[in-house]
């Protein structure tokens, strides 16, 4: 199943991963854990770091029925023909973004990161450091598909697609492969 949202072409993505690290392999009894999902947008990273703009989920099974169980009770929540999800998918094309309001996120993010930790209990967790923080803001300069262009606004939609573009310049693991 494909649709196309803000001129690019997605694809309902359904599966699932697994970490042998978050399993207790020295007891044959113990619930296995994996991570499902069912989205337009999935992104899963090596260290199972897992974004989704539809459904997903751990769940904990000891037999192969129950992860058939457990992944159809979410995959059935889902609903792929909704259009509230590709309808804000859609609106964030049309959300511009001002280069004050591109700074005052910046900011945010490297404040966030320096708060104590009592005080980052208070806010919303942001897994994306400082290194991904630069590449954004070098992407939003220079990068030709998601940059800020002349006489063209900058979107909700750009900072997502720049921020995903960070991420995956800034992964350590790209450095080493």
């Amino acid at each position: 199943m494909t649709r196309e949202i803000n001129g690019q072409t997605v694809h309902l993505v359904i599966g699932g991963v697994r970490s042998l690290s978050e399993d207790k392999l020295y007891n044959r009894q113990s619930p296995q854990k994996f991570h499902i999902f069912a989205g337009w947008r999935v992104r899963v990273c090596s260290n199972l770091m897992l974004t989704c703009d539809g459904n997903s989920g751990t769940i904990e099974c000891l037999t192969e029925a129950d992860i058939m169980q457990k992944s159809l009770e979410l995959f059935r929540s889902f609903d792929p023909h909704k259009e509230d999800t590709l309808r804000l998918l859609e609106n964030l094309h049309s959300t511009p973004i001002t280069e004050t309001q591109f700074c005052n996120i910046v900011g945010r993010l490297r404040l966030l990161q320096n708060l104590p930790v009592a005080e980052q209990k208070l806010h919303p967790s942001f897994t994306i450091g400082d290194q991904a923080v630069n590449a954004m803001v070098k992407n939003y300069v220079a990068d030709p598909n998601f940059g800020m262009k002349d006489g063209e606004p900058y979107t909700c939609w750009n900072l997502m697609q720049n921020t995903n573009e960070a991420v995956k310049q800034s992964a350590y693991i790209d450095r080493f492969i």
